[in-house]
């Protein structure tokens, strides 16, 4: 579909000095003097930043974007599990180990363990996750800011220890952990 600069600025909600300032910066996708608004959401969801061997091929500046534009878009996790799950996924750009250690009768001892090297950043109790997940996105964006900084053009470039920036794992970083809803279900059991 195409729209004027000022259908779009009324379909995103914005200002129509916000979308000239877009088409400037080569943010939207330009079909003659119209917006192509399909083509701009497919390039902010990533799927035209994809290389040909699956990896992104954004600038680190451009991930920091990425990522504060779309945090919290998604469904959030709906258990526990799930929520360890998008945790173990975000990790992996940081190239970080992650362990998972709980003892069953004391759901305050559950504990996250994120480490490298000789260095262990332990996550207790009960928002351990969210926690866990504020550490990887702050270091996340400290290694972007660190590349953008040295003038380092692409994600694949961003860490030498070969981290690899794939869609699934920015979402999975983007990706609200539980909802007050599910953690109520969690430890209370089903709500009536």
């Amino acid at each position: 579909m195409l729209m004027s600069k000022a259908g779009y600025a009324r379909h995103r909600n914005v200002s129509r000095q916000t979308v000239y300032g877009w088409v400037a910066k080569g943010e939207v996708v330009m079909s003659g003097n119209k917006i192509d608004v399909e083509a701009t959401e497919r390039r902010s969801a990533g799927d035209e930043c994809l290389s040909s061997n699956g990896r992104l091929s954004m600038t680190a500046r451009q991930l920091i974007e990425w990522v504060h534009t779309h945090d919290g878009k998604y469904p959030p996790a709906q258990s526990q599990d799930e929520a360890r799950e998008l945790v173990a996924k975000a990790v992996k750009l940081i190239a970080y180990d992650i362990e998972f250690i709980s003892d069953d009768e004391d759901e305050e001892e559950t504990a996250v363990i994120i480490s490298f090297d000789d260095c262990e950043h332990i996550f207790r109790g009960f928002h351990q996750l969210d926690e866990a997940m504020y550490f990887i996105r702050d270091y996340f964006y400290a290694e972007c800011l660190t590349a953008d900084l040295r003038g380092i053009g692409s994600s694949k470039e961003l860490d030498p220890d070969g981290v690899i920036i794939t869609m699934e794992r920015l979402k999975a970083l983007c990706t609200p952990l539980e909802t007050d809803e599910a953690r109520h279900k969690r430890f209370y059991g089903e709500v009536n």
